[in-house]
Parts: structure tokens; sequence; C-alpha cells
């Protein structure tokens, strides 16, 4: 696989990603603020969604400070 194949696949999964965490934020936000108006559940049961989503951006990015932090000059992880 060439840079340019790479660089699309990262873009693609990043978009599906992106449509996938706003999707589930969404319903949750939703069902925070229409709970029991609309779903008969209480509105707390939306913050696991909004929750969820936040961690699929916050974990990738942590993980790759932690990789990026840990290298030394030569590359290899320490």
């Amino acid at each position: 696989m060439d840079k340019k194949t790479g660089t699309i696949i990262t873009i693609v999964l990043a978009v599906l990603t992106l449509c996938c965490s706003l999707a589930c934020c969404g319903s949750g936000i939703y069902t925070l603020i229409l709970g029991e108006d609309e779903f008969d559940v209480p509105p707390a049961a939306g913050i696991p969604g909004i929750c969820l989503a936040v961690l699929v951006w916050i974990v990738p990015v942590v993980v790759g400070i932690i990789l990026l932090r840990n290298k030394d000059d030569g590359g290899d992880i320490v």
C-alpha cells in the first residue's frame, strides 16, 4: 500500500468515526433533553451515549501522545 492509499483510507475512517460519534452524541443529547417525554426513560440514560461519543475521540489522541512521548531518537519505543 502506498502513501496515497493509506491517506485515503485514514480520511475515510476518520469521516466514518466522526459520523458515528456525532450520531451517538446526538442521540444521547436527545435522550437527555426529551427522555421522559418521548421515550419514558430517565433523562440520565443519555449520558452514557454522550460519554461514548467523546471517548471515541479522546482515547486515540491520548494513546498517540503516550506512544509518541515514549519514542527516543532512534524511533524505538522504550
